[in-house]
């Protein structure tokens, strides 16, 4: 008798995530994600100019959209981006997509010559991926969250900065950081309340803002602890897309071109 399990080539009754998302990074989902994803010629065609773009600094508008139907695959699609951008994931990731290459007809791009020369290029660039899902990272407490405020965070938390407040993480710990004291300032803080600034940084500010500012402030003398107390906590501040851009030029003048 033939049951439906000899169908296949993968056992059927393995665990199955019915969403990609990427803020599950277990080695299975990782796995899984890149072993089992189904390139489409224009996939593989699609994959190819993307990376090809970031590598080769392609002049012009800098931001794609990708866009299709409920279902059609966009979170796996970008997510497989990101494994083919990150170092740790590249090498699994060019695998498959190597294969799906041999499969674009002669005349066509990308072509296996071409793609082995971008991934050679790949290997020596510096690229920093900050990956999430807008909605689980946007809160919805009140109107100002708008999307200039959610990249902030996600910057900040990138930089190893709180991702809640950005008062806090901009004119606290990144002056901190830039006097190469930020570590000095946890230090302090660790020894105050024994817990650590890490993780802990809302639930300080809330509730021992006056003892964390004090602390700051014997790192940096030059803070002014009355206009930093007001500042974060000020809830109702917004950014605007300008200061957003300064702040990622800020960050892009510590890498290398």
């Amino acid at each position: 008798m033939i049951t439906i399990e000899t169908l296949y080539n993968k056992k059927i009754d393995r665990r199955i995530n019915p969403a990609v998302v990427v803020s599950e990074m277990e080695d299975y989902f990782i796995n899984q994600e890149i072993e089992e994803y189904v390139f489409t010629q224009g996939i593989t065609k699609n994959v190819y100019k993307f990376l090809d773009a970031v590598t080769n600094k392609k002049e012009g508008k800098t931001g794609v959209w990708i866009s299709g139907y409920y279902g059609s695959g966009k979170s796996h699609f970008i997510k497989y981006l990101f494994y083919c951008l990150n170092k740790k994931h590249r090498e699994k990731a060019s695998v498959n997509f190597k294969e799906a290459v041999k499969n674009i007809g002669t005349l066509e791009e990308p072509n296996p010559n071409q793609l082995a020369t971008l991934l050679k290029k790949m290997d020596a660039l510096e690229i920093d991926e900050i990956m999430f899902n807008i909605d689980a990272v946007s809160g919805n407490e009140d109107q100002k969250d708008r999307i200039t405020r959610v990249f902030l965070n996600q910057l900040n938390n990138f930089r190893g900065y709180n991702n809640t407040n950005i008062a806090l993480a901009l004119y606290l710990e990144k002056p901190l950081q830039e006097l190469g004291k930020l570590e000095l300032f946890k230090q302090k803080i660790k020894a105050a309340f024994n817990e650590d600034w890490s993780g802990n940084q809302l639930r300080f500010t809330r509730m021992s803002l006056n003892k964390v500012l004090d602390i700051a402030k014997d790192c940096n003398p030059e803070f002014d602890t009355e206009s930093l107390r007001s500042t974060i906590q000020d809830k109702n501040q917004d950014y605007t897309i300008e200061f957003l851009i300064a702040e990622f030029q800020n960050f892009l003048k510590s890498k290398s071109e």
